[in-house]
């Protein structure tokens, strides 16, 4: 398959048990450098409101192995299941969740009831990270979407902070001065809280600099003009 720069390798495996009341199962591969906001579709729901967060400034190198489990239109008895793997690498910039990274790659899980990353190496801002996040659905009638994060960054250039973590910033915020990459800072975050609201998110976290003063990043507005 092939759209524009897409060059894409598909296989689909469909089977229908008659016997079944009308069971089928489909399973299917995708694999090639896709543009992630054309094949969305191909996901539950669930995983297709956190795609919608990731933006991707070239192609992505994709592999997705899923299957499809229900019954047909025409039965009675409704029952579906969908899930499957997916492997994703990019050496373009991509925004996720507002947080600009340099490159990605990651595993992850998915089915209906969200993504589960299990592994994602990216860079950033002149530093490297990893890390495990997950994206589920908490209750079935509050259907409330919880995102836990837990990543650690290390060497990122303290004068990037900001066009890494954009959402840091505010009309108080200071400019932190440019030293070359000379002061680098190491992040640690643990947190939790529904990816709509950012103020619902709790959790922990650790910053350590070396080659420089934390206060000179200008992350507590005002107070760090004194």
């Amino acid at each position: 398959l092939s759209r524009d720069n897409e060059e894409t390798a598909a296989r689909l495996t469909w089977t229908f048990f008659p016997d079944r009341a009308g069971l089928m199962l489909a399973e299917y591969r995708l694999g090639g450098k896709v543009d992630l906001r054309t094949i969305d579709r191909i996901f539950p729901k669930t995983v297709q409101d956190i795609t919608a967060n990731f933006e991707p400034s070239g192609l992505v190198d994709l592999r997705v192995d899923g299957h499809n489990y229900g019954r047909t239109a025409k039965s009675e008895e409704k029952i579906r299941s969908e899930g499957g793997r997916v492997f994703a690498s990019t050496e373009s910039p991509i925004a996720a969740y507002g947080i600009q990274l340099d490159s990605m790659d990651m595993d992850a899980s998915y089915g209906q009831a969200g993504l589960d990353i299990s592994r994602i190496e990216f860079a950033a801002g002149g530093g490297t990270g990893n890390g495990q996040i997950q994206y589920f659905i908490e209750g079935s009638e509050a259907s409330t979407p919880v995102l836990d994060v837990d990543v650690e960054l290390d060497g990122l250039r303290r004068d990037r902070i900001f066009s890494v973590l954009p959402m840091l910033k505010t009309e108080d915020t200071p400019e932190s001065p440019d030293d070359g990459g000379n002061a680098r800072i190491t992040l640690n975050l643990q947190a939790e809280g529904d990816p709509r609201d950012r103020f619902s998110f709790y959790g922990s976290g650790r910053a350590r600099m070396t080659g420089g003063n934390l206060n000179d990043i200008g992350v507590f507005g005002g107070l760090s003009k004194t």
